[in-house]
């Protein structure tokens, strides 16, 4: 089921980036875990947003839709950016997130089926997850004092969403065969994409 994939991937994802995180920081692991405060366990909630949407999404909707909307994320971000951090993106910027919108509708304009209304929110919920996300993780860098450190966030978010999908999922009903495929979801999809978003995410600006 999705929730199985939900929990499954993110507990491998999490697992993955624990050892990252261990290695990296050794004994003061705990103590950056510690220091990303409130702030960073919400911007955490919020990408555990996106890893359930985005599986759930596909249950409901097309890829092609979900991948579609997902594909409003430079636009939501750049946007949030704007109003939230005064980050200014350059009118080139502007003009391809524009051509990007134009082709997205026609690939969206089908896909307003009753059945694929809630997968259609759900992968619309991506790209505003993360945006807030971002937003919370920029802005607490930006004060003196306080730290977020993006992959302890990420950790922290793939054992959220292992927790969310807990009770609706059955993880010991996956068959033994389709472990390699949910690892490789958790270590290569996610765990290694999402780290290499983590280290990225202090060094660029929205746009």
């Amino acid at each position: 089921s999705a929730w199985n994939i939900v929990f499954w991937r993110s507990l491998f994802m999490c697992g993955f980036l624990c050892l990252v995180l261990g290695l990296w920081y050794r004994t003061r692991f705990w103590h950056e875990l510690r220091s990303i405060g409130w702030s960073g366990c919400v911007a955490a909630a919020f990408v555990a947003v996106t890893f359930i949407c985005f599986v759930m999404a596909l249950e409901f909707t097309t890829v092609a839709n979900t991948s579609a909307l997902m594909s409003t994320g430079p636009l939501i971000l750049s946007m949030a950016a704007w109003i939230f951090l005064g980050e200014r993106a350059p009118k080139g910027t502007w003009l391809a997130i524009a051509a990007a919108l134009t082709g997205i509708a026609l690939m969206f304009s089908e896909g307003l089926a009753p059945g694929a209304l809630l997968g259609n929110a759900l992968a619309l919920c991506i790209p505003l997850a993360f945006a807030a996300n971002y937003i919370i993780v920029r802005r607490t860098q930006a004060k003196r004092g306080q730290r977020t450190a993006p992959t302890v966030v990420m950790m922290l978010a793939a054992g959220i969403a292992a927790l969310a999908a807990l009770p609706f999922a059955q993880p010991l009903r996956v068959a033994v065969t389709d472990f390699p495929a949910l690892l490789a979801l958790g270590v290569l999809q996610t765990g290694m994409g999402c780290l290499l978003l983590a280290l990225a995410m202090p060094k660029l600006t929205a746009a």
